[in-house]
């Protein structure tokens, strides 16, 4: 049975192979009995603590990509997970955890992603201060982008302050964004139109979080 020393000791067990699992990026289950995780793994499932079993979650899916993963995004269903590396957005499938796209977005870091409402459209933010709608349709549609001639649907522009926050409202391609920046503005876009429909000055130093109620 594992003991308490074990569950210190977990650090151990999540990297036997000497891999860098630092900018992993993991999906977890609970193995429901036994002492020990299955395949022959010593990474304990559970442990016996003031008379109760308390339960450690296993890694069901792992990926590594050759950079931090900052910020993560998931899809209402669960099945898509999208994370920013410097410049570069990817893509992975929950389920294999095998990764589905990985493509060019920004010029700078991503600092924020969102799914649209109706999960058609993914939008991110940036330090380079862009803010970029994805059509998840054109992503995997290599004609539709050689016509088009780029991969996003719409690149929002007109600052050199990073991104701090992206929301978005109701009604899937035909909703309103909301975009904060660091120069202490917010923006209003319409995603039908693909324009700016209004510009807020905050009278605070920072805008950094965004909220529709």
């Amino acid at each position: 049975m594992a003991t308490t020393n074990d569950w210190d000791d977990y650090s151990r067990y999540v990297n036997p192979d000497g891999v860098d699992l630092s900018h992993g990026v993991y999906g977890h289950g609970y193995a429901p009995y036994g002492p020990y995780s299955p395949a022959g793994s010593p990474m304990p499932t559970s442990i016996w603590k003031g008379g109760c079993r308390w339960f450690q979650p296993q890694v069901e899916v792992k990926s590594f990509p050759a950079e931090a993963i900052n910020p993560l995004a998931c899809n209402t269903d669960g099945t898509y997970i999208v994370g920013g590396v410097s410049g570069h957005i990817h893509l992975w499938e929950v389920a294999t955890g095998r990764l589905l796209k990985k493509w060019h977005g920004h010029y700078r870091p991503v600092t924020c992603l969102v799914f649209s409402n109706d999960q058609s459209l993914l939008i991110s933010g940036s330090k380079d201060g862009t803010v970029r709608v994805w059509s998840l349709l054109m992503i995997f549609d290599e004609e539709g982008q050689q016509r088009a001639g780029h991969l996003y649907e719409y690149s929002f522009t007109g600052h050199a302050l990073p991104v701090t926050d992206i929301v978005t409202g109701y009604g899937g391609s035909h909703a309103i964004i909301l975009s904060a920046f660091l120069d202490r503005t917010c923006k209003v876009w319409s995603l039908t139109k693909g324009t700016l429909l209004r510009n807020i000055v905050f009278p605070s130093k920072h805008a950094l979080w965004l909220a529709l109620t």
